[in-house]
């Protein structure tokens, strides 16, 4: 019996095979990096995690089909939960003041390599780049984040996400990283 080469569990598998670059049947970290082009940072980790359901540090062929599944649905609401667990680098399922101040931070450091806002950058008199602490925009809801319990669960997160869009930046990048390679 020959097996058809096409569908989904089928494509899954090539997507695989090529994420596999060492051929021993599993993902380590690298390689899962590396096929989906995420740069190496705490988000990256995460992602890897979030696949790597039982924390071997290596993901098989059904971690990475489950893994995937997460990015079949395109709705606002998958992108919001997405990120929640993205940020939640603890996952304890709450965010943290330290978590937060973590997105914001790479949120404002993927904001200020777009080009438009390297183009309204000013620079004062002399030349000099007016640099400013990236949670400056955000005090808002750190302040009201202080004001609680200091853990912010997901609802209260969606709020945010919806108030800040920007906070977003470094989800939406994985996000889009996943469904280019799917």
């Amino acid at each position: 019996v020959r097996l058809k080469n096409t569908g989904p569990l089928m494509s899954a598998y090539r997507q695989y095979l090529r994420a596999d670059k060492n051929a021993s049947g599993k993902v380590d970290y690298t390689e899962f990096r590396k096929a989906f082009r995420l740069h190496e940072n705490i988000y990256s980790e995460r992602v890897f995690a979030l696949f790597d359901l039982d924390g071997s540090g290596e993901i098989d062929f059904r971690e990475f089909v489950l893994g995937m599944a997460r990015f079949v649905d395109h709705t606002l609401l998958s992108r919001v939960q997405f990120a929640f667990r993205l940020f939640d680098t603890n996952g304890d399922g709450s965010l943290d003041v330290d978590e937060l101040v973590n997105a914001l931070k790479v949120a404002q450091s993927r904001r200020q390599q777009t080009r438009e806002y390297k183009r309204r950058k000013d620079d004062n008199y002399w030349g000099e780049r007016n640099v400013k602490e990236p949670t400056l925009d955000y005090m808002p809801i750190l302040q009201d984040l202080n004001k609680r319990n200091k853990e912010m669960e997901f609802d209260q997160f969606a709020q945010v996400v919806e108030q800040y869009p920007l906070i977003f930046l470094p989800a939406f990048d994985v996000w889009d990283e996943l469904m280019d390679y799917g």
